[in-house]
């Protein structure tokens, strides 16, 4: 059987969720194994793995690494969720959440929804899309573990999550005055990817299972026309300005900023 991408391959190490990931291999139109020792996994990169833990992403062969996955009860984004001064993080000043308390985000470029559940703890009404299937996936499996705790449920009630393209989706709704979102979020996964050698483990992996084709720029074009209030970019610290966009200001972090850009439309 030829498959569509041989740089992946879903392994069902756990018979509940057999159902999803033969949904998704095929769907991708990728192997489907089910052990971790099975011979034809030496020949890709990444392994999309569905075990007791639910599913994770995972480097393989000479690209290895841990588990990757949404998680919202454990880990980074469970501390990062549970400090009490939230409203100091940058994210959260940029989008101006002490002002404009409930405000409506959409989150265009979703990746491992750390963000937006930032925003949701925050009090925000945040849709988030992601077009790729395999981080929808795992998006929506960490959706699940996590409703299984009520007060990561709370949270969760406040996001709404589509599979969707970001940009067919903002156009839909950019002429409807009572679907615009207030902001609109854009964290793109592969900025600079070509100045840089070193990325962090899971954006590793993102570029070998996803298309770097869309392009920064006209995904601002069409956000600042469907947001309300205005548009925040999450960029590198030393990144140069997008060409023939200024941001009206920005929150510099040590790695990070974002960048704020008044709607205009």
């Amino acid at each position: 059987m030829e498959f569509s991408n041989k740089n992946v391959a879903v392994c069902c190490c756990q018979q509940s969720h057999r159902a999803s990931a033969e949904a998704l291999a095929s769907c991708e139109n990728i192997l489907l194994v089910t052990s971790l020792s099975d011979p034809r996994l030496s020949d890709v990169a990444v392994v999309l793995v569905f075990d007791d833990d639910g599913m994770s992403m995972q480097g393989w062969g000479d690209h290895r690494t841990g588990k990757v996955k949404v998680d919202f009860l454990r880990g980074k984004l469970a501390y990062r969720g549970g400090q009490e001064h939230l409203g100091g993080e940058l994210i959260a000043k940029a989008v101006g959440v002490s002002k404009y308390p409930n405000s409506r985000i959409l989150d265009a470029t979703a990746g491992l929804a750390r963000d937006s559940f930032i925003l949701a703890k925050l009090g925000c009404r945040v849709t988030m899309v992601e077009k790729s299937n395999i981080i929808a996936s795992l998006i929506e499996d960490g959706m699940g573990r996590g409703n299984e705790d009520p007060k990561v449920a709370e949270v969760l009630a406040r996001i709404r999550f589509l599979n969707a393209d970001s940009m067919q989706y903002m156009k839909s709704i950019a002429t409807h005055g009572e679907q615009r979102p207030d902001v609109v979020y854009l964290d793109p996964m592969f900025p600079g990817r070509h100045k840089s050698a070193k990325v962090k483990k899971e954006m590793g992996l993102f570029q070998l299972i996803l298309d770097d084709d869309a392009e920064l720029e006209p995904m601002l074009e069409q956000a600042l026309k469907c947001a309300k209030r205005h548009v925040v970019v999450k960029r590198p610290v030393k990144a140069s300005q997008l060409h023939g966009f200024k941001p009206s200001h920005s929150f510099c972090g040590r790695s990070s900023r974002f960048d704020v850009f008044v709607a205009t439309y």
